[in-house]
């Protein structure tokens, strides 16, 4: 007979935080417009929030928002010196570091500083034959085994090593982009309305890296 055991576990409280827009337009510019402005804008707002999203999840504390990436305590650094890298022994070194503390990396994050100067990296001094694919490092191309993203919101010279199995996207509610020709009825006015409720979660930060020069 299997002895039972009772686990041990602890609780991660994550609370989803609103995220709005608002636009208002004139009617005429609603009805005489083609494509639709208000639905041009709608997508706009939508994007604007995929934006500030993002921005909050590589940003630090965030004033009635979720805290991001820069905000946790006890994360893993590796120093990659200047952004002029010229090998990937330092993701090799994020990899074993997170290895370390119970994490296994599944995506690098980049800045595109961060991408552009591997893109540029060279087998050796004086050579034209770059370290990687000819193509450069973008969306989808493996660092030391481990597939990239590369976006504008992670700030200039870091990269960051994430276990996407650690990091937890509570969505309350998706994007939602709704108008209201009543909400500014005394200007003959139609206003266009996006809203999201979303947080983030990070079960182990220890498992977290982030390479960046550090000095």
């Amino acid at each position: 007979q299997i002895s039972l055991t009772d686990p041990t576990t602890d609780e991660l409280v994550v609370t989803p935080k609103a995220v709005k827009g608002l636009t208002q337009i004139s009617n005429e510019a609603a009805a005489d417009t083609n494509p639709a402005v208000s639905e041009e804008i709608g997508r706009g707002l939508a994007r604007n929030i995929a934006k500030k999203i993002d921005a909050a999840f590589f940003g630090n504390t965030v004033t009635n928002g979720p805290s991001g990436l820069l905000s946790l305590a006890g994360i893993n650094v590796v120093d990659t010196g200047t952004v002029t890298l010229d090998s990937l022994d330092a993701f090799h070194d994020a990899k074993a570091a997170a290895l370390a503390d119970g994490a296994e990396i599944s995506v690098w994050i980049l800045a595109p500083d961060v991408a552009t100067a591997l893109s540029k990296a060279k087998t050796a001094t004086d050579s034209n034959v770059g370290l990687l694919d000819a193509n450069g490092v973008g969306d989808g191309v493996s660092l030391a085994g481990v597939p990239v993203l590369v976006s504008t919101d992670v700030a200039a010279g870091n990269a960051w090593g994430l276990d996407g199995s650690q990091v937890k996207i509570v969505q309350r509610t998706g994007t939602k982009v709704v108008r209201s020709t009543d909400a500014a009825f005394d200007y003959d006015a139609v206003q266009v309305r996006a809203t999201a409720r979303v947080s983030f979660g990070f079960v182990n930060p220890a498992g977290v890296v982030r390479l960046y020069d550090s000095a």
